[in-house]
């Protein structure tokens, strides 16, 4: 019987060697076809967040105007780079809530990661009846 690793190896290009499995590029990410929108600050938030983009899914955080707090806090990697951002934030994508159209962004999306409490995906819009919501304010 085949195993998981003879699968990856099949799917490797020609004379390419293989070390591992768990390489990014050869793996199946089994959420690929899921579209993400995270809204807040909360880490709960960002790292569930994470969590979808490791397994595939398009991430997109949508950060408050003047970028995520996170940013600034310690340790600070590099100029202008936290640690703790770079590692909750890894695999996704990036925009300011002023630069983009939050209604259209979640018409397309499949996920909604929510930390800000304000519910943005509640309603009856029917573009939106699709949309997963998860909470995480505590609140309900």
């Amino acid at each position: 019987m085949p195993t998981l690793r003879d699968a990856v190896l099949r799917t490797a290009p020609q004379g390419e060697v293989i070390g591992s499995i768990f390489m990014d590029s050869y793996l199946v990410k089994p959420l690929s076809h899921l579209r993400v929108i995270e809204l807040g600050t909360l880490p709960a938030g960002a790292y569930a967040a994470r969590l979808f983009a490791d397994f595939g899914a398009e991430v997109i955080k949508v950060e408050q105007n003047g970028g995520d707090p996170t940013r600034a806090f310690p340790p600070i990697i590099a100029p202008d780079a936290s640690g703790w951002f770079a590692y909750l934030n890894y695999g996704k994508k990036s925009v300011t809530a002023e630069a983009v159209d939050l209604d259209a962004l979640l018409a397309g999306a499949d996920v909604l990661i929510d930390s800000t409490g304000a519910h943005p995906a509640r309603g009856t819009d029917h573009a939106r009846q699709h949309l997963v919501t998860i909470d995480l304010t505590g609140r309900s």
